[in-house]
């Protein structure tokens, strides 16, 4: 996009903002997220905790948005209207993503900005760890847009991501605070995982035989589809389910006979069934390893992906599960249950920090800030 016409877009976006400003506060929490139009685990749970406590309002707004450059214009009114208003209403703001109207806008002085990014752990690289890169954006347009700037707190499941997450946001390390996500509460407590099960049950037949659930990642060149179809293909349907969960901005394949291809539960409600996960470079792994199950990886391009993406340093040595190129060959391990499980237990000890009640830490958190003076 022409650098002039973001200049002036970004202009005109200030003075629309201080506008909607005149308005003033309320006692509010908006959550916003672009990851997709439903709600995640992680936002229906804070959410619910949050309206219980009576005295603060809590604001949902989500509208998924796959692309930080290409013009949308219903989500340039979507942002320029009722998003930017309540931004200008808040007292705290709670992001899950990268959000547009978080890193440009002149916001008041009292406006906390946290950052509670989506994926949790650090290994895939992002943000300005990928600046200049075939993966990343330019350095003109991360500075002209203020890419992850404004924000007051980034939240981390541990201390093992303190540094490469202020890599990736451009932040000082000061401002992160280790506080793990409200979906580990969903993953561990067995109440959750009880309903997760029942849920899924009663619209699918999975009660027969093993159930692998593959959980690949999001490629720019959408390869992740020929993987799906060549692990579809390798699966002995008579002993096993196979359950495909792409990314949410994947493609989903419509020649992957004998698989589900689920678009009704996240993939973390999936853990509450499965027996074993597939799944690659994915932060997928970290809640596969927080649950237990035996994990796979299926990276057929590792050599390419570590070019034009790569990882936080030492991160891939770390990962549990054994790599495989050939699906028919992961599938013969899985069938021997070849996996390191002291390996995937070290792995969610290092990555998550240990908590009894996730979701209320994070609430509690939020709280401090909504009613700061």
């Amino acid at each position: 996009m022409n650098k002039k016409i973001i200049k002036i877009g970004i202009v005109f976006l200030n003075i629309l903002y201080s506008f909607y400003k005149l308005a003033g506060q309320n006692n509010q929490l908006l959550i916003v997220s672009r990851q997709s139009d439903e709600p995640s685990i992680d936002i229906r749970l804070i959410k619910a905790i949050i309206e219980n406590v009576g005295h603060i309002d809590v604001k949902v707004m989500c509208r998924h948005k796959s692309s930080d450059t290409s013009f949308d214009l219903s989500y340039f009114r979507y942002m320029s209207g009722p998003l930017m208003r309540e931004f200008a209403r808040s007292k705290v703001v709670l992001l899950d993503g990268y959000c547009i109207p978080a890193s440009i806008l002149k916001h008041r002085r009292n406006l906390k900005i946290v950052q509670m990014w989506h994926a949790m752990g650090a290994f895939k690289k992002f943000g300005y760890e990928l600046v200049g890169k075939q993966e990343g954006h330019s350095e003109e347009l991360a500075q002209l847009m203020r890419m992850h700037k404004n924000y007051d707190y980034v939240l981390v499941s541990s201390k093992a991501c303190i540094k490469p997450m202020s890599r990736a946001f451009g932040c000082d390390e000061s401002i992160i605070k280790v506080l793990p996500p409200p979906k580990v509460d969903f993953i561990k407590w067995e109440p959750y995982k009880l309903q997760a099960a029942s849920d899924i049950k009663s619209v699918y037949d999975i009660q027969d035989k093993k159930l692998i659930l593959y959980a690949p990642t999001f490629r720019r060149d959408g390869r992740e589809v020929e993987y799906m179809r060549a692990l579809a293909d390798a699966i002995d349907y008579d002993k096993y389910n196979l359950v495909i969960k792409p990314h949410p901005i994947s493609e989903y394949p419509n020649d992957c006979k004998g698989a589900i291809l689920d678009r009704q539960f996240s993939s973390t409600h999936w853990l509450s069934v499965c027996d074993a996960v597939v799944t690659d470079y994915s932060a997928f792994i970290l809640e596969a390893a927080i649950s237990g199950k035996p994990i796979y990886r299926f990276v057929p391009d590792i050599e390419e992906y570590e070019d034009v993406r790569g990882f936080f340093d030492g991160v891939l040595d770390e990962f549990p599960g054994e790599a495989f190129k050939d699906a028919a060959q992961m599938i013969r391990a899985i069938d021997n249950q070849n996996c390191d499980m002291d390996k995937v237990a070290a792995f969610a000890d290092k990555y998550l920090e240990d908590g009894d009640n996730a979701a209320r830490e994070v609430v509690i958190f939020l709280e401090s800030l909504v009613d700061e003076e």
